[in-house]
């Protein structure tokens, strides 16, 4: 980005809005927001109470074998969207967190989890949007301690203090390898390392608009995710991630993340 671009954008990323006196430009950012709904296959995505009576089980076919999911959450980092016909881009969040097991039915599950990911320029045409999947390499060496009580990297339960590493994608849940109606075993895969870490770019026409929601859509297909025809979980060769060292499954999910994920 040339120095005169440069400028223009700092200026307006610190500024909400901007005027001249002269009655000259006049610049405004609008909030992006990124909304994701989970699918599994063409069935709505949902997670179970696993801890609980059951009522709320909701079941998967995978291959003749039959899961139900407890926990499904990521971190998404370096957020940015690419503006059309150029080669320069607009800077967003840092990083975020999606949960998408927090739902409790399938009409909210699927209206999908929102959450705003900056601030562009209204009137701007866009091409594409980019983020990572995990926490980066430097933010990897901090710790929860370290950020106050709001900040996405504050949450104890997804950093590993023996592996000093954060949680970047967490799926785990119970599976029924005879689908006779009895859940045999547990599954645990925990993203961990900065080896997981994933750069993911994703095509598509955008434009942000003043005094509107400008909303990108997205779903995501956690069948892909565990199988994307090249790439597959076997659940009778592993049911967790190394504790110590990145392994095929970690591999696998990342690998697999980005064909999940499709622009609706």
């Amino acid at each position: 980005m040339n120095l005169r671009i440069y400028s223009i954008f700092l200026f307006v990323l610190l500024f909400s809005s901007c005027r001249e006196d002269d009655g000259g430009l006049t610049v405004t950012n609008e909030d992006v927001i990124l909304n994701i709904a989970a699918k599994y296959g063409e069935q709505t995505f949902l997670t179970s109470d696993c801890d609980g009576p059951g009522d709320s089980e909701h079941t998967y076919n995978y291959g003749g074998k039959t899961l139900k999911f407890c926990d499904f959450n990521f971190y998404l980092s370096n957020h940015a969207l690419f503006l059309a016909n150029s080669s320069d881009d607009i800077q967003l969040d840092e990083i975020e967190h999606v949960d998408l097991g927090i739902f409790d039915g399938k009409a909210a599950a699927d209206a999908g989890y929102k959450l705003i990911i900056g601030r562009a320029p209204v009137n701007s045409m866009y091409s594409g949007l980019s983020f990572s999947l995990g926490v980066q390499a430097d933010l990897n060496r901090t710790k929860p301690e370290d950020y106050g009580g709001n900040h996405p990297l504050s949450k104890d339960y997804l950093y590993k203090g023996d592996q000093e590493s954060y949680i970047f994608c967490q799926l785990t849940g119970e599976i029924d390898h005879e689908s006779d109606g009895t859940f045999d075993d547990t599954f645990n895969f925990n993203l961990l390392f900065d080896e997981s870490f994933r750069d993911i770019e994703i095509d598509m026409d955008f434009e942000v608009f003043e005094n509107q929601e400008n909303i990108i859509l997205l779903e995501l297909d956690v069948f892909t995710l565990l199988n994307n025809g090249l790439q597959t979980i076997n659940f009778d060769e592993q049911l967790e991630t190394s504790s110590t060292q990145y392994d095929e499954i970690m591999r696998t999910l990342r690998n697999n993340f980005s064909a999940a994920l499709k622009v609706k």
